[in-house]
């Protein structure tokens, strides 16, 4: 979603999510906040940037537009999480991105990228604990890239 008014000079996004499998449908705002910038983001083997959730009632759809914002597009997410519990969660997920071509039609979508799922790898993390939190997410992302490009291997040559 997006709305027009100057929000500054940092990109940032605002989605919109519904849990499509729960019923009644639980609504979740998710801010996700422009990319870390500084000396320190460069030297980061990721992107790291805020995001703040937040529950919302079943009519958060009608809130949104009420207050002034447009939907650019709708994209079902289909896939599955799973959390890795140290001194601090990360969790790891990984879901086939769809496209709806119209709005709602869930049962009308088509991969974004076909056979490519998204993986985003998250953990909260404050002023204290963030080089600790750094250093654990890229070492878990070192074992995963290890996992998928296994699979990816094993996969192409139909083992």
């Amino acid at each position: 979603m997006h709305c027009h008014r100057g929000s500054g000079t940092v990109a940032s996004e605002l989605h919109l999510l519904c849990d499509l499998s729960k019923q009644p449908q639980i609504w979740t705002m998710k801010h996700i906040g422009g990319a870390m910038r500084g000396t320190g983001a460069e030297q980061l083997p990721a992107l790291v940037r805020n995001i703040v959730v937040s529950k919302m009632s079943n009519n958060a759809l009608r809130f949104f537009y009420t207050v002034g914002y447009k939907m650019d597009y709708e994209l079902l997410r289909d896939g599955f999480a799973y959390c890795f519990q140290r001194a601090f969660p990360i969790t790891v997920t990984v879901t086939s991105v769809c496209r709806l071509p119209k709005q709602h039609s869930i049962y009308d979508a088509t991969p974004v990228t076909p056979n490519i799922q998204l993986v985003e790898v998250t953990a909260p993390a404050a002023a204290d604990n963030f080089s600790d939190v750094v250093l654990a997410i890229s070492r878990k992302l070192s074992f995963l890239r290890f996992l998928f490009l296994s699979f990816w291997f094993c996969h192409r040559s139909g083992l």
